[in-house]
């Protein structure tokens, strides 16, 4: 299997989950559809990706810019932890 065929079906199977979580935040709970979707990109495989999925889900897709104060003082390779730990203090805040 070629690096393109793997790409493709890792874009598909993300973005059949990505969907199926849309669909449900849209039918089940009665939201809005969502326009956008944050994607931390951490090298040029992933801006490729970002675009794939961008095409596949029919949204737009756009770089992961954290709000907190704290996430400033960080390198973007530590967004991941400060995800984690901020859902471990306020869970009901992080949708």
């Amino acid at each position: 299997m070629s690096d393109k065929d793997q790409s493709q079906e890792l874009v598909e199977a993300f973005g059949l989950e990505i969907q199926r979580s849309m669909d449900f935040f849209e039918s089940q709970l009665k939201q809005p559809p969502i326009r956008s979707i944050q994607l931390q990109c951490d090298d040029l495989t992933s801006l490729t990706l970002r675009a794939e999925l961008a095409e596949f889900l029919q949204v737009k897709v756009i770089d992961f810019k954290p709000t907190l104060d704290l996430a400033q003082q960080l390198e973007t390779q530590y967004y991941y932890a400060l995800g984690a730990a901020y859902q471990l203090t306020e869970p009901e805040s992080v949708i």
